[in-house]
């Protein structure tokens, strides 16, 4: 179903791109339901304001993250949103980057009700030097598997 009020996907796009502190989290939040829905391969998140402390949470423990090469495709109901979420972990200057994509929905308020995040964890636990190289070990091993 179309929402009856449009959605302003650009504006949308544009908040996320400006998302780099929590100075800037309303301007991202104002485009959800109260009660929207957001999922991703460690959360489940029934409401604004939970997701309001997921994003206090990011911004706490981790330096400098943004979302970076932000595109959408639109309907209005549905917005598919491909991104790459940049960061450095507490204590180390390294830059990390995980692309990832997002399966919004709006609804008839013309709010999003639905948000889906998809990316590979495994790129989020090659961060830990501890599990790194198990990992690579893992990959190698059904690398060698897809060859066959």
């Amino acid at each position: 179903m179309k929402p009856k009020v449009l959605f302003n996907s650009i504006a949308f796009k544009q908040a996320f791109e400006n998302l780099k502190d929590i100075d800037n989290l309303d301007d991202v939040l104002a485009f959800y339901d109260e009660e929207c829905y957001f999922k991703d391969p460690f959360h489940n998140i029934r409401s604004k304001k939970t997701m309001r402390k997921l994003f206090v949470n990011m911004f706490k423990g981790l330096n400098n993250p943004r979302f970076t090469d932000l595109k959408i495709l639109s309907d209005e109901a549905i917005i598919v949103m491909s991104w790459t979420f940049v960061f450095e972990r507490k204590g180390n200057k390294k830059q990390n980057c995980i692309k990832g994509s997002s399966w919004i929905q709006v609804n008839e308020k013309g709010y999003i009700s639905h948000h889906h995040d998809y990316w590979d964890s495994v790129e989020l636990f090659q961060t830990f030097k501890l599990l790194r190289i198990p990992l690579q070990f893992i990959k190698a091993i059904f690398s060698k598997a897809q060859a066959r």
